[in-house]
């Protein structure tokens, strides 16, 4: 029982250095590293991301179709690492759209701020400031989120 134990922890182990050693931890779905103009064939909306930060700055974000037998389809997920100050994307969406974006500050330090507005065909589904009290200790970020599994449907249905 005990050799079975140890040998499952080396394979574990194994695995994750290779995946350390060859960066297949990253995203392996061949994602535009941008924010696309369009997912899938569009047709359902805009989304808009208005974005400021005083420090360089990720947005990461992951837009997927419905979820059918409990996983998102047609999911796809980037990243853009950017300079201080303002930046905005523009997502025309197909219907049932999920999304989660992440704004992330890189290497913020106390006094450091972040904001946006992300909006829906114009309207705002949501606006977050925030600004960085005190240093991060290790393994803390400073981002603000939003997350929404079919944006084109009321939040409440």
């Amino acid at each position: 029982m005990l050799k079975k134990i140890g040998v499952s922890a080396l394979g574990l182990i194994a695995v994750l250095a290779y995946w350390t050693l060859t960066d297949h931890h990253s995203s392996s779905n061949n994602s535009p590293a941008k924010m696309p103009t369009k997912f899938l064939n569009g047709g359902a909306g805009t989304l808009t991301i208005d974005a400021n930060s005083t420090v360089s700055a990720t947005l990461r974000y992951t837009l997927h179709g419905p979820y059918a037998d409990g996983k998102a389809k047609d999911a796809i997920e980037g990243y853009e690492q950017l300079e201080a100050g303002p930046h905005s994307w523009t997502t025309e969406i197909a219907p049932n759209t999920g999304v989660s974006i992440e704004w992330e500050a890189r290497d913020p330090k106390p006094g450091a701020k972040l904001n946006w507005t992300v909006k829906l065909n114009g309207k705002e589904l949501t606006t977050q400031e925030e600004t960085l009290q005190e240093a991060l200790k290790a393994n803390e970020a400073f981002f603000v989120q939003f997350e929404r599994e079919d944006l084109t449907k009321s939040e409440g249905e």
